[in-house]
């Protein structure tokens, strides 16, 4: 799980990425194995993307995922001795606040404000990484801020940018990066004005990410210049904790605090 493997009192169990097997057929939690260690970390991870294309091709062993220090991204093209490689956040990240509810069992919250980082992955280079969160969860206070690498984490790019614009809390979240393979799709070309002129728009993705006032969208290319999506008809001012695109219908999907779902 995103947030540690299941415990057993008095055994030790490592962080990391954990498999579950489970057959078809499988009718009660009884009859699985217990979960197997994939690739283990130094620290807790708390939100992860698994699978995508490294070296423009097919890598079904990425896994790249953060906690409020670290960005760790392990893949088995390029890891030695399949150890994770951890790289040092550009801002730090307030831990999920974890709480006992009864009988031991637990649970992440507060309730109302969901994980307390995000994480995108570019679906066609693994290297192209956004991250996001909350500076602090109990004091409310710190500078919030998204940032992007475009070197699986050697390096990193403010792409903050005017988000924080005339709010006094953005809580930037749900990101989802977008790469066209072409110009042609719809949702490019009616963004292309926020675009820088002469750029290749083969080989520039969409970052979107979800605020309190709705989600907004930038480039790769132009990092920090956000513009919101749909109007306020389409999509009202509310906080969007989710999205999701849909390439085939060129359609955006956002999940929003307490408003429903929306389609843009």
């Amino acid at each position: 799980g995103e947030y540690g493997p299941p415990s057993t009192e008095g055994a030790q169990i490592r962080a990391g990425w954990y498999a579950l097997d489970i057959p078809h057929g499988t009718k009660s939690q009884d009859q699985l194995e217990p979960p197997k260690l994939l690739v283990g970390t130094e620290g807790e991870v708390y939100s992860f993307v698994a699978g995508g294309f490294t070296h423009g091709k097919s890598d079904r062993s990425l896994l790249v995922g953060i906690n409020g220090t670290h960005l760790h991204y392990y893949t088995a093209t390029g890891a030695a001795d399949n150890q994770v490689i951890a790289k040092v956040l550009p801002t730090k990240f307030a831990p999920p606040v974890v709480f006992d509810i009864r009988d031991g069992e637990t649970i992440v919250g507060p309730i109302s404000h969901d994980k307390t980082v995000s994480l995108a992955v570019s679906p066609r280079d693994s290297s192209i990484i956004a991250v996001t969160g909350w500076p602090s969860v109990k004091m409310n206070d710190g500078i919030e801020s998204i940032w992007v690498t475009m070197d699986a984490g050697d390096s990193w790019k403010n792409a903050t940018g005017n988000i924080l614009d005339g709010v006094e809390r953005a809580r930037p979240s749900g990101l989802l990066i977008i790469d066209f393979v072409n110009s042609h799709a719809a949702f490019a070309n009616e963004h292309a004005q926020n675009r820088s002129s002469g750029s290749n728009q083969d080989s520039v993705s969409a970052l979107l990410v979800g605020t309190t006032s709705g989600a907004y969208v930038s480039w790769t290319d132009k990092l920090g210049l956000w513009t919101r999506i749909g109007s306020c008809d389409q999509l009202p001012l509310i906080m969007v904790k989710g999205l999701s695109y849909e390439h085939f219908s060129d359609t955006l999907v956002a999940a929003t605090m307490g408003r429903g779902v929306y389609v843009v």
